[in-house]
Formats: C-alpha cells, sequence, structure tokens
C-alpha cells in the first residue's frame, strides 16, 4: 500500500500503537539506569586519562579489585586480566574482567611516568566506572557455586594473583623488565608422572642471550609454580640485569625443524669435536650421557622436562642441578612437532652454550682436591693405624656414603682405641671416588698433631710415628709399596767378578748386595751368537765349554759401555754333536742321564746340513727319550713303514780327532739320499780306513758283502 493513501494522523496511530513517543513524551519521561544482567556482550570503554594524578580516592585500587573479585568468586582464575605495552605518549594498559560465564568488561587507560601508573590507573577508572557493581551482581555468586552441593564443603585458597601487586614477585619483574626493555616469556610445565605444576622464567637480555629460570614441579596449579619461580629469580638477581641497548624483538612461533635449529645456533661451537658430521637427531642426548658419565666428581644431574603450547607443539626444559639446587637451565620454545626433537634442540642449544666445558671443569676440580703427596701421607697414616689398631687388638673400619643419583662419596673412619673410647673421622661427600673420600678420611686422623697416633703410642708404649719426610731425591716415595723399578745401569765399580743370580741381584744383606740397589727396567738380553769354523779333518772345531770364572771372555768386546753386561751368565752349555763334549761331571743329577737310552737328536735326516760350511756342528741337539708315534699321531703315517730309530751312544766314546756325524744313520733311507759323507772325506782320499769300511758299510746296505 503506497504511503500517500494514509494522512499523517494515521500514521502517528499506527507508530503509537507498536511503541513509538513523540517528541514531547520522550522529553518529559523520567531517566531509568540500564539493569546490571547477565550480558554476554563486549563492552568497550575507552578513557584517554593522560594525568597520572587519580581523581579517585583509593590509594590500592588494584587490590581492592582483587578482593571484589575474590568476594563475588571464590578460587576462580582469571578473571582479572591486564595487557601492558608500550606507546609514544607512555604505557597503556588494558584490563578485561571475565565473569566465569562470560560477561566480559574492558577498561583502557595511558599514562606516561611508568606501567605501573597507567596499571593503577586503569584500576581506578574502573573502579569508578561500576567494576564492583559488575562483579558483586545478583547472579555473581550463585552461578559460580550452583555446582556445589549444599552437604559439600568448600576450601578456597588465595591465589597468588589476589596479592597486593606490591608483595607479587611477578609483577615486580614484569615491570623492572618492562622499564628495561627486555623481553619475559614465561613457560609452566607438568611433571612426567604426577599433577604437580613448574614454571620457568626467560629473560631476553640480547638477540643472542638470554637467561633463564626453572622451578622444579613441585607445585599444586600454574600460578603457585609462577610464584615460587619468580622469588627464586629475584633471589638470584634478575632485577638487576642491565637495561637493553639494542631493540629486542619476541621470539619467533613458527614451526621449525632440528636441522634448521642446529644451523641456526652460534658458530663456532666451543668443542670443535661437536661440529659436523655430527647428526643431531641420533647423537645429542647420547653425547650427553657420554659426557655426564665420563666426568667422574662433577656431581651433575640432568632433566629435561618437555611442554606443549595450545596447538599441540612440543617444547623441552633442560635442568641442570647440582646437590638438587639448580645451576644451569636451558629451554627452547614449542615449536617442534616431535618430543624427541624438542629434547635434542634443548641438548644441542646447551652444548653450543659450553655445557661440556662446564661439566668437566667440575670433574676436574674435584679430583683436584687430593694431592699426589696428601694420598701419600694417607696411606703411611693408614699403615699407622693399622699397625696401633693391631697391637690393641682392634681394627678401623670405613663406611663409605652416596647421595642418591650423583656420582660423589664420602666416609666415614671409625678407630676403636677401646670399648669406651672409639674416634671417628667423617669426610663430606665431594670426592670423585672411594679412594679420595678414604683418603680424605685418613688426612683428618693427623689434622691435629696425630692425637689418636699419640693415644696409641702411650697405650701400647710402641711407636706408630708417621714419616715426616715423604720425599727422597724430590721425588715422592710410596713407603706402603714396592719401588717401582729404575732405568739406571750399574757402574763398573759395583760390578761382580761371576756371574749374579736372580736372588743375588735382589738381596739386601748379603756379602754382594752394592749391586741390589740398581735394578733393571728390562731382562738381560741373549748371549751374543758364538761364530763357529768350518768343519774338516783338518779344521777341528774347538772347545766351546765355558765355565762361570771365564764367562767374560765368550763375548768381544763392544766398549766401555758392554761392561755394564759382562756379569750376565752365559746361555745353555754346548752339547753334542760337537767335537769336544763337556764332561761326564756337567751333567746334572737330575737330568736323568743315562748312556743305555735312546736320544732324539730334534731332526729327521731330511734337514742334515750336510752342504753346510758349519757341517753338524751347527745343529744342537738335546738329549731327549725317543717315544714311537702313537697310530693315531699324524707321524705315525709318515714313519710306520721303517724301523724305529736306533739308539745313539753317549757322546764320550768317540774321540777328539773324529769329525762330528750321525754315527748310525736309518736303514732303509729314500731314494737318491744324501748321507753327507761326501763333504767330509772330500780330502781324505780312498785310502782311508774310515772311507773304506764307509764304503763297506754303504754296500752292505743293497745286499752286497764284500769282506
Amino acid at each position: 500500500m503506497a504511503a500517500g493513501n494514509y494522512s499523517a494522523a494515521q500514521i502517528a496511530t499506527n507508530l503509537a500503537r507498536i511503541g513509538a513517543l513523540t517528541f514531547q513524551d520522550f522529553l518529559a519521561s523520567p531517566f531509568q539506569p540500564i539493569p546490571s544482567v547477565p550480558d554476554s556482550s563486549y563492552t568497550l570503554m575507552d578513557f584517554s586519562h593522560t594525568s597520572d594524578e587519580v581523581d579517585v580516592g583509593q590509594k590500592d585500587a588494584l587490590a581492592k579489585l582483587y578482593a571484589a573479585c575474590h568476594q563475588a568468586f571464590p578460587g576462580a582464575v582469571d578473571v582479572l586480566r591486564f595487557e601492558q605495552r608500550a606507546v609514544d605518549d607512555g604505557f597503556e594498559c588494558t584490563l578485561t574482567i571475565t565473569k566465569p560465564k562470560g560477561s566480559t568488561r574492558t577498561f583502557k587507560a595511558t599514562a606516561k611516568v611508568s606501567a605501573m601508573a597507567a596499571k593503577e590507573s586503569v584500576c581506578d577508572l574502573a573502579i569508578l566506572h561500576g567494576a564492583e557493581s559488575f562483579l558483586q551482581g545478583a547472579d555473581a555468586a550463585q552461578d559460580h557455586m550452583s555446582h556445589i552441593q549444599d552437604d559439600e564443603s568448600v576450601t578456597v585458597v588465595l591465589p597468588p594473583r589476589l596479592q597486593s601487586h606490591t608483595n607479587n614477585p611477578v609483577k615486580k619483574i614484569e615491570n623492572a623488565c618492562l622499564r628495561k626493555d627486555l623481553i619475559v616469556s614465561w613457560f609452566l610445565y607438568r611433571a612426567s608422572k604426577g599433577l604437580t605444576c613448574g614454571a620457568i622464567l626467560r629473560v631476553t637480555t640480547s638477540p643472542l642471550s638470554s637467561i633463564v629460570y626453572s622451578c622444579l614441579p613441585e607445585f599444586e596449579d600454574f600460578d603457585l609454580a609462577k610464584l615460587g619461580c619468580a622469588k627464586m629469580a629475584i633471589e638470584r638477581g634478575v632485577l638487576e640485569l642491565p637495561k637493553s641497548s639494542q631493540k629486542l624483538f619476541p621470539p619467533a612461533t613458527e614451526a621449525v625443524t632440528l636441522q634448521a635449529f642446529y644451523e641456526s645456533l652460534t658458530r663456532p661451537f666451543p668443542e670443535q669435536h661437536l661440529e659436523q658430521p655430527l647428526v643431531p637427531v641420533e647423537d645429542a642426548s647420547s653425547w650427553l650421557n657420554n659426557l655426564v658419565q665420563g666426568s667422574p666428581g662433577s656431581g651433575v644431574r640432568v632433566t629435561a622436562f618437555p611442554f606443549q603450547d595450545e596447538i599441540t607443539r612440543s617444547g623441552c626444559l633442560l635442568r641442570v642441578t647440582i646437590n638438587n639446587e639448580e645451576a644451569r637451565s636451558y629451554v627452547v620454545d614449542a615449536r617442534f612437532l616431535r618430543r624427541a626433537d624438542a629434547k635434542s634442540a634443548v641438548i644441542l642449544l646447551a652444548m653450543s652454550d659450553g655445557l661440556g666445558l662446564w661439566i668437566r671443569g667440575l670433574s676436574e676440580a674435584t679430583l683436584a682436591l687430593l694431592t699426589d703427596e696428601m694420598r701419600a701421607l694417607s696411606k703411611a697414616i693408614m699403615v699407622a693405624l693399622d699397625r696401633g689398631c693391631q697391637i690393641l687388638n682392634q681394627r678401623p673400619k670405613f663406611e663409605f656414603q652416596k647421595p642418591d643419583d650423583i656420582a660423589l662419596y664420602g666416609a666415614t673412619l671409625t678407630v676403636p682405641l677401646s670399648s669406651t673410647d672409639v674416634r671417628t673421622f667423617v669426610a663430606p661427600m665431594v670426592y670423585a671416588n672411594k679412594n679420595d673420600a678414604k683418603a680424605a678420611a685418613c688426612l683428618l686422623v693427623g689434622k691435629n698433631g696425630d692425637e689418636t697416633l699419640n693415644i696409641i703410642e702411650r697405650r701400647t708404649g710402641k711407636t706408630v710415628r708417621v714419616p715426616t719426610s715423604l720425599t727422597e731425591n724430590g721425588q715422592l716415595i710410596d713407603r706402603g709399596e714396592k719401588r717401582k723399578r729404575g732405568d739406571k745401569d750399574i757402574p763398573s765399580g759395583h760390578l761382580s767378578t761371576g756371574p749374579i743370580g736372580k736372588k743375588q741381584r735382589h738381596a739386601g744383606k748379603k756379602p754382594n748386595a752394592a749391586v741390589s740397589q740398581y735394578k733393571r727396567s728390562a731382562p738381560p738380553p741373549l748371549n751374543p751368537p758364538i761364530h763357529l769354523r768350518p768343519t774338516g779333518f783338518n779344521h777341528p772345531i774347538p772347545s766351546l765349554h765355558l765355565s762361570g770364572s771365564h764367562a767374560s771372555s765368550a763375548s768381544p768386546a763392544s766398549g766401555p759401555s758392554s761392561q755394564a753386561r759382562t756379569h750376565y751368565p752365559p746361555g745353555p752349555t754346548p752339547q753334542y754333536p760337537f767335537s769336544e763334549p763337556p764332561p761326564l761331571g756337567s751333567y746334572a743329577a737330575s737330568s736323568s742321564y743315562n748312556p743305555m737310552v735312546a736320544y732324539d737328536h730334534g731332526y729327521s735326516p731330511s734337514h742334515r746340513a750336510s752342504d753346510s760350511p758349519y757341517g753338524y756342528a751347527a745343529l744342537q741337539s738335546y738329549p731327549g727319550i725317543y717315544r714311537r708315534p702313537e697310530p693315531t699321531h699324524p707321524r705315525y703315517y709318515d714313519s710306520h713303514d721303517y724301523p724305529a730309530e736306533p739308539a745313539c751312544y753317549p757322546p764320550e766314546v768317540y774321540p777328539a780327532r773324529y769329525p762330528p756325524f750321525d754315527p748310525l744313520p736309518p736303514r732303509y733311507p729314500p731314494a737318491e739320499y744324501e748321507y753327507g759323507y761326501s763333504a767330509q772325506f772330500r780330502d781324505a782320499g780312498p785310502s782311508h780306513p774310515r772311507a773304506a769300511a764307509m764304503r763297506d758299510e754303504r754296500y752292505s746296505w743293497y745286499g752286497y758283502d764284500r769282506r
């Protein structure tokens, strides 16, 4: 229907029917305020308050606002939220009040002096514009406590945020870092087993450096963990950090791979062997385990705590503690898709920061607590204690202590002087191994003038003194063990005229004791080789039997240095088949020599040196009982077709003028066998009686009898 068909009176009547008011009626109606009903709308009230002085009479508006929040919603969290940032004309603070059902109010204020002044301003403005009335609405307590039954008891714990801002360590740190242009980052994590919480504080001081503070996951909620971490950081001087000289930017939050993170670390690394070809994914954790296990006495315990962000990306905290106290902490942001990658990344970060050198330095400092002189003195004290307690029919006792999960040791030495007098000496748990802890406990015995040893001496009447001098010729001597052998040569003035045996060399009070003070670090060398002349009737072999009285003439002189070795005993006495055998008296009674027993020359006929220029004199044979090989022995199959080797008579039956040879070769020799007689009788001629006898014997081998 067209509007022109209606008059003005009809239109006004229709508008009045649907609730419209005329201008006069609207001005004449009284003012009615907006009712305080639950509302999910978002109302933004912007107050550009540039003055640092607040007209509200409340001195502590922030504490008053927290009290109203706690009264309206006991135990609720995140009702009041502050956001601060620096602007061109000062600092800006935004306060957001959120009820448990979602109703919100937001207030904003600015200040020129500091961020704290902006925070005070926004609280005052919020109170001025009805923030308390908004918190204490009729539905506040009912909405928050509606899930609690009438018969249930409620325990209300005041969270740290409800404390006054002047006593809140978290706010102190944030405000101090904001004034110094430092970036503050908080990380919250839980224990791997259980519901306890921990917190991490990272303060970025430059684009390449940051300081990390962390607390163990031993708090009931994140607020308490954050408060505990802030208190510890204040004790360690976080408020005294210098102001940043560079413009800092918030850390990156995009996802990153482990290899890309490794390549972004600062080069060069403190340890060059950690450079490529290191595979970070595989070698980071093993490097850390080997580092801790290979540094005895460092007392370091390393623990990794992973955490996640809202989109389930992983970060990790590496906490290094000594005696359950934080020493160093490293953290990486939640930018990795796997927990293993986050753990490897934080280990690589610690590696690039010099964690390995620091742990090794702790180990070296622990090992240096006891010097070599102190260890030697502790052994001497222990020997004196054992001697004294043995006289008293007592025995000192050691007990070792070790902290949990830390490779440090302590010792307790108990010295029972009697049934009622027991002395105890305790070494603290700061030593790398049990031996050092034991030595430290022994050193405590002689710390006060050897009082315990004095008591032992008075009761026993015997001296158990510790030697006052532990050095001899500038070198440390361990009197509880044997001296190590030196490398000194024996001077010519102390040489013996005869051979020196092993017992005589180490004798202390024997007539030849002058030699015993010089020890050898290696056994004496073998005798020089004895060069023999060719054999034959015209060149008989001289006697080589050497006695101890002229043993030095067996080897040629080799200069002044050879005098130190002329006393060495000769080698084995040459035996048959030399042309001049030793006398019968040279055979010892224990050698079981019997002329009627067969002897094995130690060589087969195929190995006879018939063509050797030295003849049979070059072959040393030693007497031994001949045994025919058993059927299971390999030699049996090589010799069972031949008769057993005949007996060999003692060498004394042959005169010295005859050349050495095998008098009775085996029967039935193989074809083309060289007996060696041609080389020995080459110059004798066919008329020699021995040659003729040998020819007759050779014919007899083949069945001929020429006699």
